[in-house]
């Protein structure tokens, strides 16, 4: 099967970015892996840079699974930083854009929100019309 983990952390970082919640999604992740899994995750809201528009990055290969950052999420992570603006939680075209674009290159079986920091709650929605189990 096809997964995709999605956590506002980089999964590589461990406890040093999301402490045990991304440990437990790192973990889990790499057991899915080790059984056989194609195993990717994706992180939002955690890095930036000059630019300002979101985009995708292949961040790295950690463990058996392809780990991808959008960079510039409107949506900043952890969830505290986006307060100011808590509708942006609920939709932002741009991040959702971005999203679908990974979408499509993974199509993945299965998408485990660990949480949705980062990211918008549509992107809910976007997985599940993309054919993928939520």
């Amino acid at each position: 099967m096809k997964i995709l983990f999605v956590n506002w952390a980089p999964l590589w970082r461990g406890a040093q970015a999301g402490g045990g919640v991304n440990v437990y999604v790192q973990a889990m992740a790499s057991a899915l892996a080790q059984r056989g899994h194609q195993v990717s995750a994706v992180n939002a809201g955690y890095s930036y840079d000059a630019l300002l528009r979101p985009r995708l990055r292949r961040a790295r290969l950690f463990q058996g699974i392809k780990c991808y950052e959008i960079i510039n999420s409107p949506i900043i992570a952890p969830g505290f930083f986006n307060a100011h603006k808590p509708l942006s939680d609920v939709q932002e075209t741009r991040i959702e854009a971005v999203f679908q674009r990974l979408l499509d290159r993974l199509q993945p079986d299965i998408v485990h929100f660990n949480n949705i920091e980062g990211f918008s709650g549509h992107c809910i929605p976007l997985a599940k019309a993309a054919g993928a189990r939520v």
